[in-house]
């Protein structure tokens, strides 16, 4: 969770230092969370499977 304000302070400091136009920070801070998004719930989902006692599912990264 902590990633989410992470992604915003990157685009205003992109902003705020680098001399851009504030839309493409805005920008930045969305493609920085349309990769973060699917690793999140990616994440989440191995923790309730753990949590809930399920098995992983076969030919997923998790089950390494």
């Amino acid at each position: 969770m902590s990633a989410l304000p992470a992604f915003g302070t990157i685009g205003v400091t992109a902003v705020a230092y680098g001399d851009l136009n504030p839309i493409l920070g805005v920008l930045i801070s969305m493609a920085l969370g349309a990769i973060g998004f699917p690793l999140f719930l990616d994440g989440a989902q191995w923790l309730f499977r753990k949590r809930l006692g399920m098995p992983t599912p076969h030919g997923s990264a998790a089950a390494a």
